[in-house]
């Protein structure tokens, strides 16, 4: 029996070795996860197939185009400010986020309006410019931007020290400006002295001093308080519930808001418009003067005796005495 056996064996073994498992494969091809596979009997053949990568973006991580596998970890975002015209940005995929950033302002000028730096957006208009009046050494000026316009003043043969000797130099004229000139009540009288400055290049300036600065400043203090005590009366305000409107707006009652409104008023300000420049000449005792060189001269007939100036127009008041000035 056993030699029998031994004989099948061998024999066994060689039918085997030409026909196989007796299976007719039916093959699925290789993917990234399994080599070529019988879908009958499971046989595999070969070696599974490579991954086919895309690489890794903002938001997904290395992939396989095929299988979906996945390796590694997204990049994350490379991110840009935002900035007032567009917002925060990834420079790779263009992901946005957040909001528009502020504009960086600019302020206006008095040849741009009020632009921001970054987008060039403007928003109102130029400021105007603030012109200083020429004089015999710059054209008239804007203080502000520098622009000029016109021409310095040129002095020619009508601007001779002869001509205008006795009038060259410093005049002054101490006046008292009341209620009625400055176009106010109770205010009360303010001494002022008005200067003249004849040049011997045919320039002129006038400009206006207070004579006692503190009384001046008492009195705008106390006209300030007692306007501002007549506005909440016309409202039906007694003077202590006006005070506590005062504090309960600004912490200060109405006296000392006015001190502290005064604090830094320039009272030089407040007689600006008393400054000017002009040009001049001098012929037969008549001065003829022009706010630049351009403009048509003016005559004015003057009269000059024991040293003291009359200028016919110079006056506070249309119509009033001519001001009478001292040299000095």
């Amino acid at each position: 029996m056993k030699k029998r056996l031994l004989t099948i064996l061998p024999i066994l073994a060689l039918v085997l070795t030409f026909t196989g498992c007796g299976c007719e494969h039916e093959w699925n091809a290789a993917t990234c996860s399994a080599p070529k596979t019988c879908s009958l009997c499971g046989k595999t053949e070969g070696e599974a197939l490579p991954h086919t990568w895309t690489n890794a973006t903002c938001t997904d991580a290395k992939t396989c185009s095929v299988c979906g596998a996945t390796e590694g970890e997204a990049l994350g975002h490379t991110w840009t400010d935002a900035t007032c015209t567009t917002l925060k940005t990834c420079s790779v995929c263009k992901a946005e986020e957040g909001e528009l950033a502020a504009h960086t302002w600019t302020e206006a000028t008095c040849s741009a309006p009020k632009t921001c730096s970054v987008c060039k957006t403007t928003e109102g208009t130029t400021i105007p410019h603030k012109w200083e009046e020429a004089t015999t050494s710059t054209p008239k000026t804007c203080s502000a931007c520098k622009k000029t316009e016109g021409s310095r003043l040129i002095t020619d043969s009508r601007f001779t020290t002869s001509k205008t000797k006795e009038l060259q130099g410093s005049w002054y004229s101490d006046v008292t400006l009341t209620d009625e000139m400055m176009g106010l009540e109770n205010f009360g009288n303010v001494d002022v002295r008005l200067n003249l400055t004849f040049g011997n290049t045919g320039s002129l300036t006038q400009t206006l001093s207070l004579k006692n600065k503190d009384d001046y400043m008492a009195k705008l203090k106390k006209y300030t308080v007692d306007t501002m005590y007549a506005s909440f009366a016309s409202q039906g305000y007694t003077k202590e519930e006006g005070d506590q409107a005062m504090i309960d707006t600004y912490g200060l009652n109405v006296n000392d808001y006015v001190d502290a409104y005064l604090k830094n008023y320039d009272v030089n300000a407040a007689f600006k418009a008393f400054t000017f420049q002009e040009v001049y000449y001098v012929e037969k005792g008549t001065v003829y003067t022009a706010l630049s060189w351009s403009a048509t001269f003016e005559e004015n007939k003057y009269t000059l005796e024991n040293g003291k100036l009359k200028i016919e127009g110079l006056s506070l008041e249309d119509g009033g005495e001519a001001l009478v000035w001292t040299k000095g």
